[in-house]
């Protein structure tokens, strides 16, 4: 069989064709890759320049600052801090002192300066004061009158002119007039002649008028004691303290005054207070020493209020847990 040399001379021309086809092509491709590995190459450098620019920046400015924080000035900062701390408390507790010093003079009462005078404008003509004891709450009143209802009169006139919380107690007895003496105890001598001149006469007969003295011009006397509670302020004090094994103070002694039987109301920083930076929450309330239920105690919360009606003197204490706050957490890679 005869080869036909032409065919096989074309066939090697194709080869050689194509073989330098894809001879230029991977030349290309390898220029392209040349080309992109010498970019990364000079991204990456230059990261890496950054960063240790950068890193020599940092450290410059650390050197530095460890050279400003090693100077006496912040070398004693920590001490500093740490006394300033001890006379904050300090202070904080020579506070708490005086407002509870402040306290003890605020809830103090005192009688009316006034009283005695309002007495005096009470009485009526047929009665009169025998003695009285006025304390800084209360007032007995012991005397005699010539009327019952002189004495009811005067008490009637003693609450009009609010002298008393509520009607005081009143005792009345009558009296034998001879158990108090003559007129002589209760008519100077001389104001009567035998004439019955209450402006007396010095030609009256001498033995008349002693005759006179001797006999009680009133045939029955009403001895009375008035006892009673004087109206006046009384005071709600609030103290709020940081739960612990050993409660300490947050704040001073707060005093509040409210007239005798009218309600009161405290909704400033009840359910949460702040001090110092740091946060609280109402965990524990007591009213003169004895501890609030739990359920009235969520409801103080909830409403951050406190009421009442001020009837005595009511000691109110508050007691916080500190706020503990919760650094961020990451999940997924992400910050929530």
């Amino acid at each position: 069989m005869a080869i036909n040399k032409r065919l096989l001379a074309k066939k090697d021309m194709n080869f050689f064709a194509e073989f330098t086809a894809n001879a230029a092509k991977m030349r290309r491709m390898f220029g392209y890759a040349v080309i992109i590995g010498v970019i990364v190459v000079g991204v990456l450098v230059a990261i890496v320049g950054y960063d240790l620019v950068r890193n020599f920046l940092i450290k410059a400015e650390i050197t530095k600052l460890e050279l400003v924080l090693n100077t006496e000035e912040y070398a004693t900062l920590e001490d500093k801090a740490a006394e300033l701390q001890r006379e904050l408390e300090t202070k904080k507790n020579l506070f708490y002192a005086l407002s509870q010093m402040k306290k003890q003079v605020d809830t103090t009462n005192t009688a009316p300066a006034d009283l005695p005078d309002t007495l005096a404008k009470c009485i009526p003509s047929d009665t009169y004061i025998k003695n009285y004891e006025i304390t800084s709450n209360s007032a007995n009143i012991m005397g005699y009158s010539f009327s019952y209802y002189s004495i009811v009169d005067m008490v009637h006139l003693l609450n009009q002119a609010n002298v008393f919380t509520t009607v005081p107690k009143l005792d009345i007895k009558t009296v034998d007039p001879s158990t108090l003496g003559g007129t002589e105890n209760f008519i100077p001598e001389g104001n009567i002649n035998t004439n019955g001149n209450a402006n007396g006469n010095a030609n009256g007969n001498a033995n008349a008028n002693k005759s006179q003295h001797n006999e009680n011009l009133i045939n029955i006397y009403y001895e009375y004691e008035i006892n009673g509670l004087l109206l006046g302020d009384v005071y709600v004090t609030v103290t709020r303290y940081a739960n612990g094994d050993q409660a300490t103070s947050l704040s001073g002694v707060e005093t509040y005054s409210y007239r005798v039987g009218t309600p009161y109301e405290l909704n400033d920083n009840i359910a949460t207070y702040e001090t110092g930076n740091a946060k609280y929450k109402l965990v524990k309330v007591t009213v003169n020493n004895a501890a609030v239920d739990q359920k009235n105690v969520d409801g103080i919360i909830a409403n951050n209020r406190i009421t009442g009606n001020a009837l005595n003197n009511v000691d109110i204490a508050l007691y916080y847990d500190k706020v503990v706050e919760e650094a961020a957490t990451t999940e997924g890679g992400e910050g929530k």
